[in-house]
């Protein structure tokens, strides 16, 4: 297999340029940070997506599949029922979670390989994430900008330490290697609107810059 993705980051089309800025700014200090714990080790960021594409392909399966875990940059329209990629994307994790923990250590089974980060819409969050995973809570950024800023320094360090150590975790192992990712396939839509119809919440107004509503 390739080499292995250190993370997938999981994220919606927000739908407005200044928006944008937001994620690219996030993984950019993301990537910074993850260097200093394991160097050289990829993070598969989906650009496409900023430009509107909501198209799901092979390629997208072939490289959550290839990831150590997942990160799910939430905000409050994630779960869309429009846009189903995102729970399309969490899904398939989850059952690559189910999968993979019984071969990794115990003690890297408390937080499971999806790691939520939440910039607004909280309450959003559906209770089976919020309420048996850690999330990190980043809903005081009101700048991309801020990403940068020594006060959110120790939340990126937390989330790099466990991208590093479920990489080292299954890079060492066969969770990932024996898997043969190219055949790995995302969920079927009525699968994905199934969970979504379970899970769905009124949505809040689109997310803008400056944290505006």
């Amino acid at each position: 297999m390739d080499p292995i993705n250190a993370c997938f980051v999981s994220y919606p089309h927000l739908g407005d340029p200044d928006a944008e800025q937001f994620v690219t700014r996030f993984v950019k200090v993301l990537r910074t940070r993850l260097a200093l714990q394991c160097r050289n080790k990829p993070i598969f960021f989906d650009e496409d997506r900023l430009n509107g594409g909501d198209f799901i392909d092979q390629k997208i399966a072939t490289e959550l599949c290839k990831s150590a875990c997942m990160v799910m940059f939430f905000v409050t329209h994630n779960f869309d029922r429009d846009h189903p990629y995102c729970a399309m994307e969490y899904l398939a994790m989850k059952a690559l979670e189910a999968e993979r923990l019984a071969v990794l250590p115990a003690s890297l089974g408390n937080a499971g390989l999806i790691i939520p980060v939440v910039l607004k819409g909280e309450k959003h969050l559906p209770a089976e994430i919020k309420d048996t995973r850690k999330f990190h809570q980043l809903s005081t950024v009101r700048h991309p900008r801020d990403f940068a800023k020594l006060a959110y320094v120790e939340t990126f360090d937390k989330i790099a330490e466990r991208i590093a150590a479920l990489h080292r975790a299954q890079e060492s192992s066969r969770a990932i290697h024996d898997c043969d990712c190219s055949a790995f396939c995302l969920p079927d839509r009525a699968q994905v609107d199934a969970w979504l119809a379970t899970h769905h919440v009124t949505q809040d107004a689109p997310f803008r810059k400056g944290g505006a509503r």
